[in-house]
């Protein structure tokens, strides 16, 4: 979820009894905590690169939560009338509502790293949801208002989020049992994912993945019919993109990516691998790698993340097919 959603969320539940029992300090104590996991965006400061390599690792998991919430409990007793043991109460509360939060998007977290890397998510949303964030701001800004109604309104404000989830799980389910339906026969045997769509509450994204392959399908769950088909693999396997490998920058990515391909490009003494996401792809934004590798020692020349969604590349094996229903 977005930093905005996380606050909020975390000021919303601190109306809710905790400012009653522990004071205004615990309003500031658990947005904080809200917040905390995401300042590791600060590595921003240093660049995209240090961005997508240390954003949604440690801060995410068990033992940064953990180690997270102790140094807030101590800040907050130190700095306010509170207990060690009620600011830890506080900072476990808002710690784990950021990483439940963070779990509902595609995204996911590493929950045992760094003893492992692999993220858990339920799919459901997408990291900035209008519907989460328009009805928590908006039981904030008519309980200012209306006073007397504040405690119903971010109750109900919590009440509408949990009907929303509630439906996107309902959503999923009837756009998985229509993805299945229209999968061809060759990704029948393999792996589905339903994810959520950057582009409407009301899309969803599937991949179908065999054999390295991937069938991509844009579901519209309210008209009950995909609307976009496409197919995607990588390219014939080359030396070089082995040599690609040995990037720090697609280390990263391989580690990241749930749905990885990779093109190979031929320039004038070099080859040129694109490492690209197949659900990123649909969105744009910071979806991939390139890496240019010397066609004669296989030393890497220049890496870069790649930021801006590429042309579609007529005969490229990167997209096989591509259709609109």
């Amino acid at each position: 979820m977005d930093l905005i959603s996380h606050g909020v969320l975390g000021f919303v539940l601190a109306g809710l009894g905790v400012k009653e029992k522990l004071g205004a300090a615990s309003v500031a104590g658990l947005v904080l905590a809200s917040m905390a996991p995401d300042f590791d965006g600060v590595v921003m400061l240093k660049g995209a690169r240090a961005f997508y390599k240390y954003h949604r690792e440690i801060t995410h998991s068990l033992v940064g939560a953990t180690a997270i919430g102790l140094v807030l409990a101590a800040g907050l007793s130190f700095l306010f009338p509170l207990t060690f043991f009620q600011g830890l109460g506080v900072s476990a509360l808002g710690m784990a509502l950021h990483l439940l939060m963070d779990s509902l998007t595609p995204w996911g977290v590493p929950l045992f790293y760094p003893f492992s890397s692999k993220k858990y998510s339920f799919n459901l949303v997408w990291f900035f949801d209008p519907v989460v964030i328009g009805s928590l701001l908006g039981a904030l800004m008519v309980g200012y208002e209306v006073p007397h109604l504040k405690f119903s309104l971010q109750l109900s404000a919590l009440g509408v989020i949990g009907f929303y989830l509630l439906l996107r799980v309902h959503q999923k389910r009837r756009s998985r049992l229509l993805a299945a339906r229209e999968l061809p026969a060759y990704y029948r045997r393999g792996k589905m994912w339903v994810l959520p769509s950057a582009v409407s509450p009301f899309q969803w994204d599937v991949i179908a993945c065999r054999s390295s392959r991937y069938y991509y399908m844009k579901v519209d769950s309210l008209r009950e019919r995909v609307v976009i088909r496409r197919e995607y693999a990588s390219a014939s396997y080359h030396r070089c993109v082995a040599c690609s490998q040995e990037s720090e920058l697609v280390e990263i990515f391989l580690k990241r990516a749930r749905f990885p391909i990779y093109n190979v490009l031929k320039e004038e003494n070099a080859y040129i691998i694109e490492w690209l996401d197949v659900h990123l792809l649909q969105i744009g934004g910071l979806h991939g790698v390139r890496v240019a590798v010397d066609n004669t020692t296989g030393a890497i020349l220049e890496e870069k993340l790649q930021v801006k969604k590429p042309p579609l590349r007529i005969g490229s094996r990167v997209i096989l097919r591509r259709e609109s229903a």
